[in-house]
């Protein structure tokens, strides 16, 4: 399965440490096997009156028993050392998958889904996946290994408990179904209430408006209670797992000790080869109710790696050919956010090289949709858009994306100073920063920290801080949605000088200021 190969690599990406994890596996079972017979011997001894052995031997298994508690430790923490690193490995893997895409295909992942993704599937995989895998490796050599030693007491009683202690492995899939099934719902559950809550907080300002705040109270409080009585579901079945494993893989040792009390009657065995039988059960029987669990847990797993590994693999590029400066030329666009209501309807529209030009037009004319369009934000419209020929369509979206710059009516502020959010934090490098800070004036506030949608930034700061990136890139098309708005007069003015003094650049300006004298600066006036 492609979900299996692609996400188990994640196991295998250093060797080394599962080398590591391994040997201390192998020490932590040998240091058992040594606990299991000084404990045999120390009985036969005790039975054959040598008080000098019996003394030796216990000091014997206080030493294994001293080694098992060193072993267990070290390995539980090289465990946890190896999950974490192959989460942090496969979120940085998210993120980039996340932050890679192009904008059509950023738009089928929600926010929700994303940090649903991140921050609640990618720990549970970490946990039941990846963390049951390393404990198989313990478990697996435990069973093996301990088996072998109990294969030296009694070959024949060696058989008998590898038969009855394969039952639980055949009871397995009649509990695999139902557990998988309720890990996906909860996790169905906690994306739609993430959901929920995002969008009811996102219109706070308006609830609080229209003194709807106990409607929606209730909306958040029957959802959650959904939540939390399907996380208590969920909960529950993990429990009634570990549960069943234990009762069937305990009857299994019940019937094994009864087995070894027979071959005892029989003098078949000794009372101390019992003892190294019974500590051997107690490591070999717990191994398999952990292989058993762990397996299961595993599976259950198995539509959250789906996801991930969807999201994961990169999804088909058509476009091919580089970007190539000259006119944007729309032919026959019809476009629009429902297929019964189209904002337009085969519109032809050229954009010259080197113009600046205004588009302007009544509220939803589609304006702000076709700049849109043309940087690349929206898809799934019929007509062709071209620049200098080409179909942006066939232009690959990274290179299409650093060539044409949209500013657009809702800048993006990220957790950061002013100066960081101008330079995209070092990624937009040039001479030019403090100028057209100075120009914007953000220079007195380069160095302001401002977290991710701050609400002390006046709408007016956010474009002028969104503006400034653009201007710095320098990119051959330039698209600014509103560049007045929300600026004083001053302010406006200084914007319109600094778009006006652009050379080399096609730029396009929406704008609903139909001022005869301001319109007239432009090269040409579009009208939507």
């Amino acid at each position: 399965m492609a979900d299996e190969r692609g996400l188990r690599s994640y196991l295998f990406f250093r060797w080394r440490p599962l080398i590591g994890l391994s040997g201390l596996a192998l020490g932590n079972t040998l240091s058992k096997i040594l606990l299991s017979y000084a404990m045999g011997w120390f009985i036969n001894l005790a039975i054959a009156r040598r008080l000098d052995w019996v003394l030796g031997i216990g000091g014997l298994a206080i030493l294994a028993l001293g080694l098992i508690y060193l072993f267990s430790v070290k390995l539980a923490a090289t465990q946890l050392t190896i999950v974490q690193g192959i989460q942090q490995r496969l979120k940085r893997d998210l993120y980039q998958a996340l932050l890679g895409r192009d904008r059509q295909q950023g738009q089928a992942t929600t926010t929700q889904v994303a940090f649903n993704m991140i921050e609640n599937t990618v720990p549970t995989l970490a946990t039941d996946y990846f963390g049951n895998a390393l404990s198989r490796i313990g478990y697996s050599l435990q069973i093996i290994l301990c088996s072998a030693a109990l294969l030296w007491v009694s070959v024949k009683l060696f058989f008998l408990f590898v038969l009855i202690s394969a039952v639980p492995f055949f009871v397995n899939p009649l509990i695999r179904r139902k557990f998988g099934r309720y890990k996906v719902a909860l996790n169905q559950q906690v994306a739609g209430h993430m959901s929920l809550l995002s969008g009811i907080l996102n219109g706070v300002t308006t609830i609080k408006a229209f003194s709807a705040t106990p409607a929606f109270t209730q909306q958040l409080v029957q959802a959650d209670g959904q939540l939390e009585q399907q996380r208590r579901d969920s909960t529950l079945w993990d429990a009634r797992i570990t549960q069943i494993s234990t009762l069937l893989t305990m009857s299994a040792q019940i019937v094994c000790m009864l087995v070894a009390a027979l071959f005892i009657l029989n003098g078949q065995i000794t009372i101390g080869d019992l003892t190294v039988t019974t500590q051997l059960l107690n490591y070999i029987v717990p191994a398999i109710n952990g292989v058993n669990t762990a397996h299961l847990k595993s599976v259950a797993t198995q539509p959250l790696r789906a996801q991930v590994q969807a999201f994961l693999t990169p999804m088909p590029v058509t476009a091919r050919l580089p970007f190539e400066n000259g006119p944007i030329a729309v032919h026959h666009l019809t476009y629009g956010y429902t297929a019964s209501q189209p904002i337009f309807t085969d519109l032809s529209v050229q954009f010259d090289m080197h113009q600046t030009t205004a588009i302007i037009g009544k509220s939803g004319r589609g304006k702000s949709t076709l700049m849109k369009i043309i940087a690349g934000e929206l898809a799934g419209y019929q007509g062709t858009v071209t620049i200098g020929g080409v179909d942006i369509a066939a232009i690959v979206p990274a290179d299409l994306y650093r060539h044409v710059v949209y500013v657009n009516q809702s800048p993006v502020i990220f957790k950061g100073t002013v100066e960081q959010n101008v330079t995209l934090f070092g990624t937009i490098r040039s001479s030019a920063v403090t100028d057209i800070l100075r120009q914007l004036g953000l220079l007195e506030m380069r160095q302001r920290f401002v977290t991710a949608g701050d609400a002390q930034l006046s709408g007016g700061e956010r474009q002028r801080i969104s503006l400034a990136r653009a201007l710095l890139v320098a990119a051959p098309i330039l698209i600014i949605d509103e560049p007045d708005s929300g600026q004083d007069p001053e302010t406006a003015a200084i914007i319109q000088r600094l778009i006006f003094s652009l050379q080399n650049q096609t730029v396009l300006v929406v704008t609903h200021n139909w001022d005869a004298a301001y319109l007239g600066r432009f090269d040409r006036v579009v009208k939507l």
